[in-house]
């Protein structure tokens, strides 16, 4: 079987499932698209610390595409596209992405068996125009806010969301939460649906020495720290995990709280914490490599996902795979993932004071980091990919 798969990038989750995919296909071929206003903030980031040209600056294709480990028989197919209006306000990305796709990727996508595609919009919209002209069965992946949030922004967004899922061959989801989302409030049929759990990288995200990873890291050795790795923006829901820290650090001696990531909320996350009286108790990373976050989850004592809404974020089943516990809100489909106490913990989203509460009870539990990492290897990229490969197969014999 020839796949090829339509995404923003080839990094981290979509990178992970397709080099695991390659093993149960012929080959796969990864068109990405990139922005050239990525470009020039990357190189404008080198000299101006302004946060809304360093979160830009993630568009830029020396950080969509991922190249270490790739399987023989995945081929990554990089192009520009050139928008100002961001993905998630721009009605006009979609058809776009479709006029690019098609004229860069014709002549390889319509050799495919199946196209999959990462996330409904823009790149599901594109996908499906391709396929039905192509007659190729498409195979859409929700992730999140293309599920339960913007088919919901308005008329024109709703009906474009529909005609994606509508004409998909078969949907995946990322959580039981989004599925019922999917049914109930799109008129999907159930049986168009399958949930498929994120996963993670068992090679890369394995436990450690604690020692050596902070020492490493050059973090201090004897510290409570508590990490949290995320974009900054308002869905991460940064500030309540700082207000809930400045009670945390005032309970807990010699704690603290790593922040890995960036974002347009930066300057104004590192001012809340002064605010607060906790400046010198949170550290600010910045971005930071993907190759490098195993480090950092490795010298935590405790992860915290502090987000108001997600579909099922792949940071939780990286933090589990070293053996970390979870203090995360219950928001999409974590729950369905930390379903023990031997895990982790649930806490409601935007609520501080839960937060510090449960953040104190895992930094003074003695966790079992074998119990958590033998649980999360169920959620490895090989056993993820076999459930999509089953996918794959079921769609094709329908084709």
């Amino acid at each position: 079987m020839r796949v090829a798969v339509v995404a923003p990038h080839y990094t981290t989750f979509i990178k992970g499932l397709t080099d695991a995919l390659s093993h149960y296909v012929d080959s796969v071929d990864v068109f990405v698209n990139c922005n050239p206003v990525g470009d020039v903030a990357f190189t404008l980031s080198k000299y101006l610390n302004v946060p809304i040209i360093r979160h830009a600056a993630r568009l830029s294709k020396k950080l969509l595409i991922d190249l270490s480990n790739r399987p023989k028989n995945v081929d990554i197919h990089l192009f520009n596209l050139f928008y100002l209006i961001p993905v998630r306000a721009n009605l006009f990305l979609g058809k776009s992405l479709y006029r690019k796709l098609k004229k860069v990727g014709l002549e390889t996508i319509q050799k495919a068996n199946l196209i999959h595609v990462h996330f409904a919009w823009p790149h599901g919209y594109a996908a499906i125009c391709l396929g039905e002209e192509l007659g190729i069965p498409v195979v859409v992946s929700a992730h999140g806010f293309d599920a339960y949030s913007l088919p919901f922004k308005g008329k024109h967004w709703f009906n474009m969301l529909k005609k994606v899922y509508d004409c998909s061959s078969h949907i995946i989801t990322v959580s039981n939460k989004n599925k019922q989302i999917l049914i109930e409030r799109l008129g999907i049929s159930p049986s168009k649906i399958s949930v498929v759990y994120n996963g993670f990288n068992e090679e890369m995200f394995k436990p450690m020495d604690r020692k050596v990873a902070r020492e490493t890291l050059e973090l201090p050795a004897h510290a409570k720290i508590v990490l949290n790795v995320a974009n900054l923006n308002p869905v991460k829901g940064h500030k309540y995990l700082i207000e809930a820290f400045a009670e945390v650090s005032g309970k807990v001696s010699n704690s603290l709280l790593v922040i890995v990531g960036d974002g347009p909320l930066r300057r104004d996350l590192e001012l809340y914490a002064r605010n607060l009286g906790i400046g010198d108790k949170v550290m600010f990373t910045g971005f930071r490599p993907h190759s490098e976050i195993p480090l950092w989850m490795n010298a935590a004592d405790v992860f915290a996902l502090s987000s108001l809404s997600k579909g099922n974020p792949t940071v939780i089943f990286e933090a589990l795979g070293t053996g970390t516990p979870v203090v995360a809100t219950s928001v999409g489909g974590v729950p369905e993932v930390i379903t023990s106490s031997d895990y982790g913990i649930l806490v409601k989203p935007g609520n501080s004071k839960e937060l510090a509460a449960k953040i104190i009870e895992a930094l003074e539990m003695k966790w079992d980091r074998e119990v958590i990492r033998s649980y999360a290897l169920k959620f490895s990229w090989r056993s993820i990919a076999k459930q999509v490969a089953e996918i794959y197969s079921n769609v094709s014999l329908r084709s």
